[in-house]
């Protein structure tokens, strides 16, 4: 199906039905505020964010190796990485419909992005990525322990998160953090803020218990990072598995790149699952998060959106 601003929807796929909701309804068609965009801040010294597509050369059976200055040959690097439908407004060869994770591949010397339950990468996947050459400032990895484990989440301890239900957490899961270990966690995740124990947590959005020893990169975006919003669907914004989205930095930008983590209860409050992965699609004005699963996109889900307007080299 082709919107009149010429991009595709994202939903076809082999052996899968389709259910549409009205989707002229949803794509924002207004004309956008004139307001110029703003670069966000690399959140690190000598990060670099970017695109990246799978392909032949660098895609072996469920990775795909990712290529930059930062984090080549370097395995105490931090990746952040949000799968992309149409980079730049431009519908990619392939879709990735995984949860991903990025793991140390020794053998290339690269960080690498893979699917968590071990199916194939295909080839022309896009993700937007965030390379970090090490842990810096409040970034870290977080790995879940019988300590800081119960049932379906873990509680994250830092002097960034702790205590601070209005932090946004940018998440993604590390299979080998530092080049050691090793351990998948299929679930889609997402963060919650425990106000019981007055600590951030991961959690898995199908209530399944939290793999011990599964790690994650892990970002307590300071409010005053440009690009750095809470996006929560509503009725207005929202019809299918759509929900699209008001940044500064993304709005009428096709080259923006962003990194999305959903957020179960913004400020402490409320509180909406959404069992799904969520993916980034750009419907010709506004980008938008969609859930690979194509179900439903609940109102009230809420996500922290990270934003810049376009590549940032180190």
């Amino acid at each position: 199906m082709t919107y009149a601003s010429g991009t595709s929807d994202p939903v076809v796929r082999p052996g899968r039905m389709i259910r549409w909701l009205a989707a002229a309804a949803l794509l924002v068609a207004a004309s956008l505020a004139a307001a110029s965009p703003r670069p966000a801040a690399a959140g690190g010294s000598h990060a670099t964010i970017y695109v990246h597509t799978a392909t032949a050369a660098n895609t072996f059976g469920d990775y795909t190796d990712i290529d930059n200055t930062v984090s080549d040959g370097n395995p105490n690097a931090i990746v952040f990485v949000t799968p992309v439908w149409n980079p730049g407004g431009v519908v990619a060869s392939a879709f990735d419909y995984h949860n991903v994770g990025v793991w140390w591949h020794a053998a290339t010397g690269k960080w690498s992005i893979f699917n968590e339950d071990s199916a194939t990468m295909p080839v022309g996947a896009a993700f937007d990525v965030y390379a970090l050459p090490s842990a810096l400032g409040s970034i870290f990895v977080h790995q879940a322990t019988a300590a800081n484990s119960a049932g379906d989440f873990t509680n994250v301890t830092s002097p960034d998160t702790d205590g601070q239900p209005s932090k946004q957490l940018i998440i993604t899961p590390t299979w080998n953090p530092g080049g050691a270990g090793g351990t998948f966690d299929a679930p889609p995740s997402g963060v919650w803020y425990n106000t019981g124990a007055s600590k951030w947590s991961i959690f898995h959005e199908d209530l399944s218990a939290i793999t011990l020893n599964a790690s994650f990169n892990v970002y307590p975006v300071l409010a005053a990072v440009h690009g750095l919003s809470l996006h929560t669907a509503t009725a207005a914004n929202t019809s299918g598995y759509i929900t699209c989205v008001d940044n500064i930095d993304l709005n009428g930008n096709p080259s923006g790149i962003a990194f999305v983590t959903q957020n179960w209860n913004p400020g402490g409050a409320g509180g909406t699952y959404d069992n799904a992965v969520p993916a980034l699609y750009y419907n010709g004005s506004r980008w938008c998060i969609w859930n690979e699963s194509i179900d439903a996109m609940p109102v009230g889900a809420a996500f922290n959106v990270l934003a810049v307007t376009g590549p940032i080299a180190p």
